[in-house]
């Protein structure tokens, strides 16, 4: 486990590196939205941190996307007037917890001998990202938007805000980051493999 928060050289650059990514995609990611909500291209970049580098650096790169998001077209319309505290503490909670966790669930999978055991863990590093972003966005939205929730619930036809939410403000951009984290499990696990490598031939 204490490996898992070492911070070494190669850390801090791979880091650095998908960072760099991070911050191309969420910048595209800023402008491409279904509905009220962001897509959120850059969860993969999140997940690679958490499982290649540890949960320290899931975390870091986690942050670094909700500091973008926080001054997003769509995130300043709409949620900053509402609730300026629950903006910064959501969109700073739901992808550094995010990444975090991803790095976490890992742990366990890491120094499995046999590459089943390893995608597994791989694919369930990647599922939990949208998972605990989507989940700390909902529980945000009924902590600190619950006013803004049921004017779009009015608006929208739908007699429960859960419903609202589910359908109108989750459902599509859910789907979308949970298939795209699934579709791409394969390409982290051999990534995660191709480091590992070359950690035992330094």
């Amino acid at each position: 486990m204490k490996e898992a928060f070492k911070i070494t050289t190669r850390t801090i650059t791979g880091t650095a590196l998908l960072t760099a990514i991070e911050l191309i995609l969420i910048l595209i990611s800023n402008y491409v939205s279904i509905g009220p909500v962001n897509i959120n291209l850059a969860l993969v970049p999140i997940a690679v941190a958490g499982i290649v580098y540890g949960p320290l650096a899931g975390l870091f790169v986690g942050l670094v996307n909700g500091l973008i998001t926080i001054f997003s077209p769509s995130t300043q319309a709409i949620f900053m007037p509402v609730s300026p505290f629950g903006t910064v503490l959501i969109c700073l909670l739901k992808t550094g917890l995010a990444g975090f966790f991803a790095g976490l669930i890992y742990v366990p999978f890491a120094k499995a001998k046999t590459q089943k055991k390893k995608l597994v863990g791989s694919i369930l590093s990647s599922i939990s990202v949208p998972l605990i972003n989507t989940g700390l966005f909902s529980v945000g939205c009924y902590t600190f938007f619950y006013g803004w929730l049921k004017d779009v619930t009015a608006s929208s036809g739908y007699d429960s805000s859960f419903l609202t939410l589910l359908l109108v403000i989750i459902g599509i951009n859910f789907i979308f980051e949970f298939v795209i984290s699934i579709l791409l499990s394969p390409s982290i696990n051999m990534l995660v493999n191709y480091y590992q490598r070359r950690v035992k031939e330094k």
